[in-house]
């Protein structure tokens, strides 16, 4: 669960910054910006890219699975 907790959260705010940079390039385009448009045959690179980073945010949270926060600590600081 902890592991869900960081992947999804990462995973919305990804797919938020690719659909947000697609729409700021077309909307660039749009107003006469140049001549680059969106290139459809890098996007399985920019997909692949954010699966892994999600994968090594996945790999990277699970030594923190079962270890629970003592208040005791919190409390003290």
């Amino acid at each position: 669960m902890q592991v869900v907790q960081v992947v999804v959260p990462l995973g919305v705010g990804l797919g938020g910054a690719v659909v947000a940079g697609w729409l700021a390039e077309a909307s660039y385009l749009i107003t006469g910006g140049g001549a680059v448009h969106w290139d459809w045959e890098g996007l399985p690179v920019l997909v692949g890219s954010a699966v892994g980073v999600l994968v090594v945010a996945g790999v990277a949270s699970v030594p923190m699975v079962r270890r629970h926060v003592d208040p005791e600590h919190i409390r003290r600081d």
